[in-house]
């Protein structure tokens, strides 16, 4: 049963506070592990309005630290040891960061693992230090609260329903794996025929008399 899990033991020892270490960590893609913590420290006595705030602050806090280690060039160390399949693709990851900022970081969340890499990713390809934070936190914010509040208020029923939903939820994991690998193909392929055309008006240009 997911209540009596690592969200139920922390909730009872750290109370509220225990949103924020799940939420740090939590880049799953699913709003499974944040909805079940918050869903814990309700029922260990804890209050709506600070679980939620920590839950936010410490999505916002993960996103943040992986967004600035990219920056220090910590991605590439990172990528080179656990995704060095990965490498050849990252300049493409980086291009639809630059092109679909918003997109990317926002509704990425919703797809196991890019909540770790596109921040990384973030950092790395040079995004503004500014324009990134603000897109971070309205995406915290907007995927803490609602599935937070929702699961606070909800008590077991949201368990309930999230074990009713087991083998949904993974085939909904894997459809949102599947829509990310294609939109990044789409992405490449397209990205690849433009430099092959910029490239050979360049060189009809230069050849022409």
């Amino acid at each position: 049963m997911l209540e009596s899990t690592l969200p139920s033991d922390l909730a009872h020892s750290l109370g509220p506070f225990a949103a924020f270490l799940v939420a740090v960590v939590d880049r799953s893609g699913l709003p499974l592990l944040v909805g079940t913590v918050c869903v814990a420290v309700g029922a260990a006595g804890g209050h709506l309005v600070p679980t939620v705030a920590f839950g936010t602050l410490g999505m916002i806090a993960g996103d943040l630290a992986l967004y600035e280690l990219g920056r220090r060039n910590g991605s590439r160390a990172f990528a080179r040891r656990f995704f060095r399949p990965l490498l050849p693709l990252r300049s493409t990851a980086r291009a639809i960061l630059r092109r679909h900022p918003y997109l990317a970081l926002v509704f990425g969340r919703y797809v196991a693992g890019a909540g770790i890499l596109l921040p990384l990713l973030a950092g790395s390809a040079g995004m503004r230090r500014g324009r990134t934070y603000a897109i971070l936190i309205a995406a915290s914010i907007a995927y803490v609260v609602p599935w937070g509040a929702g699961a606070f208020l909800l008590g077991q029923n949201f368990v309930s329903f999230m074990e009713h939903l087991g083998e949904t939820l993974v085939w909904a994991a894997l459809a949102g794996l599947v829509a990310a690998a294609g939109a990044f193909i789409v992405f490449r392929v397209k990205r690849r025929a433009r430099r092959a055309a910029r490239h050979a008006h360049r060189h009809g240009s230069g050849a022409a008399p």
